[in-house]
């Protein structure tokens, strides 16, 4: 299991000086106050999971891997755990950042929004990667990228269509009844419980799958 994780590592690092380079373009805007840092940093870690989904179709990994004792478990297990490792050193990357840029423009700290941006920031991410996910192991990063792009272009629409002819004037009335704590611990739930539903459909599909 470590070989596997510190493969998809390795294969990020190689393009280490990429990642920040774009870390340090998304510094500038952030600090202009066209983006906020704490929305575009953790985005890299989906850049470099989706990457090394590329790289392993592209060199045969999984043809490989799946002749190991436990390959095809840990074939899906580390790409589930890599995210969560990137998106942690991601996130406190982000946050430090967030921080520093937040007292050179302001003078001053927002902490709970500060904790609370990166909190629905995690949990959006994993949900996302949970549904994407499965897409990959069952067709392959390539076949999958235009069932992602349908999905997003779809799911675009129909947010646009409910936001524009419902009133959501009630959600927010809700909202307002729910203590905060409640509101996270429900969000965070909902995060977790969706990515593991998701690593088990992807490790039943790639235990299935024939390479």
């Amino acid at each position: 299991m470590l070989g596997f994780i510190k493969k998809d590592l390795l294969v990020s690092k190689s393009n280490l000086k990429i990642y920040l380079l774009m870390l340090l373009v998304y510094i500038l805007l952030s600090l202009n106050g066209d983006f906020n840092i704490l929305f575009v940093v953790p985005f890299l870690s989906t850049v470099v999971v989706i990457s090394s989904f590329s790289f392993d179709e592209a060199s045969k990994w999984n043809m490989y891997a799946a002749t190991l004792p436990k390959g095809r478990k840990n074939i899906v297990k580390s790409k589930y755990l890599v995210l969560v490792i990137l998106y942690f050193l991601t996130s406190i990357i982000s946050i430090l950042l967030a921080m520093i840029i937040s007292y050179f423009t302001t003078k001053s700290i927002p902490y709970l929004e500060i904790f609370l941006t990166t909190l629905y920031m995690c949990v959006a991410v994993f949900i996302i990667h949970a549904i994407i996910f499965p897409f990959i192991f069952k067709f392959g990063i390539e076949k999958a990228r235009f069932i992602i792009f349908g999905f997003i272009f779809a799911f675009a629409i129909v947010v646009g269509l409910i936001t524009s002819n419902i009133d959501l004037s009630f959600i927010n009335e809700e909202f307002e009844k729910i203590n905060l704590l409640q509101l996270n611990l429900i969000v965070s739930a909902i995060g977790i419980i969706s990515y593991y539903l998701s690593y088990l459909i992807s490790k039943r599909i790639t235990l299935k799958k024939e390479y």
